[in-house]
């Protein structure tokens, strides 16, 4: 019996909400929306959120969100042995004509399975029954490589959402009243959904020898958004507002998709091609006016300060008196007059990326940025008053060598004395990822460095940014990177390692001793080339061959041009297929 308090607790975050007002459900497609979290962070996730509007938008669809409980809720959860309910009217899984599930990040795969079982829905597809729903995985992470969540799911979707959701819904409503079996609805689903992969339809390959069991798939084409955007499109934005979302209180707006820069270790920068900035009158218009003194405006892209009306947007948003956020900020783009901007409005802090610590790295990964050009935004961003100055780097690059790690951290003190004003000296936040080979990017045959090795550099960075004043390091843990690269490369094997981390709730190192892992995994070495790449199933936007010349020239240590504003350039061929 579900427990009165669990619901109690759902309508108080409800009633703490702006937005969407509820929905009779009677005669609608029903859609639960998962997202592989907590409402901390899926309330702070756009493209979730924005999936979330863009059904309920809809008169005939009614999509309700199914959060992993955390804290005091999770403990009612577990001692009332209450299935886990939705967020607007407390209905389960079990209810609703589909389930689709958002998964951004490979370690998230495992979230998947266990909220189905808290759901009370079987975690594996072969298990669920005729009458049960239809689940559906979609996200960044699916989009590059399906094979991790083929045991989990009935359907995989790659591309974009916009370019999906409407076939989907359309074709679902052509067979839900029908007497098909589920089965041959998920195939119907399939055909008609640009990008959409039949996991039931390709479960013989589990059986093939090792290799041979990609050479004669073709490739899936992801679904792109058209571009220009059709009149009725709008940006995403955040349909809901919420005080306990990661980002309080936020109105968040996507003002660009993709990136111009390709960086060769970044999967967005491939998959997410060409770059596609919004019109301004379309975000000013989806953003509306402010609901009140102050409200906040997330501005999401990445490559915020590229977006070519950036100046005018901040105009308008600062003269309404809003404060604003970007997700990220690359320093070639910065001018005195957009740091002006900063200056005036109420941008407390930012996150920039030099990715690699030396000129020489810089150029290997494509990150077109100088030592100059850092320092001097470093400079910039201090006088306008922030601050927070968060710089990202990455470790364990392909070609990198101790010495680039020396000159990470001699380029933090430079970094350091030019963030440094009169009146300001902001606090400095050093964030070191570790490097993961990422499908469909030009680094995606590159080997790992093993857990000792990450140890070892981020210790000796460490050491070397000791002493320096005001500045804070985080390191990311490097059995967590070491499980995403392995999934992120996965063939049909790879469900077992999301079975692991199901079975140990999610702890790196069992899971990865159940599957043998160790420091001569495959993923610590360069991928043969003789032997076929399982996530090919899925063809990236910039095409096969543009990765590969993009290797050969991070080879050689040159740099690629960005792709330019209008589109059309060639290189890749991207642009052919909005």
């Amino acid at each position: 019996m579900s427990s009165w308090n669990i619901k109690a607790r759902l309508r108080e975050i409800t009633a703490a909400e702006k937005g969407l007002a509820p929905k009779d459900p009677g005669g609608r497609i029903s859609v639960a929306l998962i997202w592989p979290g907590d409402y901390r962070t899926g309330m702070s996730a756009l493209g979730y959120l924005s999936i979330y509007g863009f059904l309920n938008g809809r008169s005939d669809v009614l999509a309700e969100r199914f959060f992993l409980p955390d804290g005091q809720l999770a403990r009612e959860y577990e001692r009332t042995g209450t299935r886990l309910l939705s967020l607007e009217s407390g209905r389960t899984l079990s209810e609703f004509d589909l389930v689709a599930a958002s998964l951004s990040l490979e370690n998230d795969y495992w979230l998947l399975p266990r909220i189905l079982t808290l759901g009370g829905l079987a975690p594996h597809r072969d298990e669920r029954g005729e009458e049960s729903p239809i689940v559906i995985a979609g996200g960044v992470a699916v989009w590059a490589n399906p094979w991790p969540i083929v045991p989990f799911a009935d359907m995989v979707l790659t591309g974009e959402a916009e370019a999906q959701w409407p076939q989907l819904i359309s074709a679902w409503d052509e067979v839900r009243l029908s007497s098909l079996p589920k089965p041959g609805r998920v195939r119907h689903l399939s055909r008609k959904t640009p990008g959409a992969f039949d996991p039931g339809a390709v479960t013989e390959l589990l059986s093939t020898p090792p290799g041979e069991e990609f050479r004669d798939l073709n490739p899936i084409r992801p679904a792109s958004l058209a571009w220009p955007p059709p009149e009725d499109l709008s940006p995403p934005v955040s349909p809901i507002i919420s005080p306990g979302a990661e980002f309080s209180n936020t109105k968040l707006v996507e003002i660009s998709r993709g990136c111009p820069y390709g960086c060769r270790f970044c999967l967005a920068g491939f998959i997410f091609r060409p770059h596609r900035p919004w019109p301004l009158a379309k975000i000013l218009d989806v953003l509306g006016e402010p609901e009140g003194e102050g409200e906040k405006v997330g501005l999401v892209s990445p490559a915020a300060a590229d977006y070519p009306w950036l100046d005018e947007l901040l105009s308008v948003l600062f003269e309404q008196n809003r404060s604003v956020t970007l997700s990220s900020l690359r320093l070639t783009a910065l001018t005195p007059e957009l740091a002006d901007r900063f200056a005036k409005g109420r941008l407390h802090g930012v996150a920039v990326a030099p990715e690699g610590g030396s000129q020489r790295l810089r150029d290997i990964i494509n990150k077109e940025l100088t030592e100059a050009q850092i320092l001097e935004g470093a400079r910039l961003l201090a006088e306008a008053g922030l601050r927070k100055i968060k710089l990202y780097f990455m470790v364990g690059l392909p070609f990198e060598m101790d010495e680039d790690l020396y000159a990470l951290a001699d380029l933090c003190r430079k970094i350091r004395e030019a963030a440094r004003t009169a009146t300001s000296r902001p606090e400095l936040q050093v964030s070191l990822a570790n490097f993961t080979p990422k499908a469909h990017t030009p680094f995606e045959d590159a080997p790992m460095a093993t857990e000792a090795e990450l140890r070892r550099k981020g210790k000796l960075i460490s050491a070397a940014l000791k002493g320096i004043p005001r500045l804070s390091v985080n390191l990311d843990p490097p059995l967590w990177s070491i499980v995403q690269a392995i999934l992120a490369r996965g063939g049909p094997e790879s469900g077992r390692l999301v079975e692991a981390m199901l079975d140990n709730q999610g702890r790196m190192k069992p899971s990865l001793s159940a599957i043998g892992y160790s420091p001569g995994h495959p993923i610590h070495h360069q991928w043969p080339e003789d032997r076929p790449k399982p996530w090919r199933i899925v063809e990236p936007a910039a095409g096969f061959d543009c990765l590969a010349v993009e290797r050969e020239r991070s080879e050689r240590g040159l740099v690629t041009k960005p792709c330019p504003l209008e589109n059309g350039c060639g290189r890749c061929g991207a642009c052919t297929n909005l």
